[in-house]
């Protein structure tokens, strides 16, 4: 119930947003810099953290250290699908080992066990 209410927000957001017009956006646009999607560092967070393991994604932050350092790290953490799947197991429906134990740095492969689960 809480991840739908959380859900209904960030959707509720875009609403809000999706209401600027072109000189609204302009306003601010050049504050931005040349900041896109592509070099958001908490954008690549988020991906890594849905599920999207692509090691290629922190190339263009090699120059950055710090920022590179982080996003390896997610990349090696457990994605929402490895946590929603470990919490499966832990409530002892049946989950193949496979998917409990494996590289959390490479994408998800579809499992029966997790889907019958």
């Amino acid at each position: 119930m809480r991840v739908s209410r959380i859900q209904a927000q960030v959707i509720q957001s875009w609403d809000i947003l999706s209401t600027l017009t072109l000189a609204d956006y302009l306003a601010f646009r050049d504050r931005l810099g040349r900041a896109s999607r592509l070099q958001s560092r908490q954008c690549r967070l988020l991906e890594l953290a849905m599920g999207n393991k692509n090691a290629e994604m922190i190339q263009p932050f090699t120059h950055l250290p710090e920022v590179a350092s982080e996003l390896t790290q997610a990349l090696a953490h457990p994605s929402l699908y490895d946590e929603a799947s470990n919490l499966l197991a832990r409530c002892r429906f049946t989950i193949r080992g496979s998917v409990l134990g494996r590289d959390f740095a490479r994408p998800y492969e579809r499992q029966a066990s997790v889907e019958a689960a």
